[in-house]
């Protein structure tokens, strides 16, 4: 499964599974409505500062930049 996974989608299951979750999360810091926290939880990183490593490598800015340019 994971190989072709791999050769249909160009990226590991894990990789399509995290850049889900991660465009979950930048809708839910551009909706305003959880912090940061919450939103790292809701996601299913295990702390903030997991989220933050990997919303800014996915994204290229943190969250909290993210808010400051909306």
């Amino acid at each position: 499964l994971k190989s072709l996974f791999k050769r249909m989608y160009n990226q590991s299951i894990y990789d399509y599974f995290n850049s889900c979750r991660l465009n979950k999360a930048r809708e839910l810091v551009l909706q305003k409505k959880m912090n940061l926290k919450e939103i790292s939880l809701n996601t299913g990183f295990k702390t903030v500062q997991h989220f933050t490593t990997a919303f800014k490598k996915e994204f290229g800015i943190t969250p909290g930049e993210l808010l400051q340019h909306i």
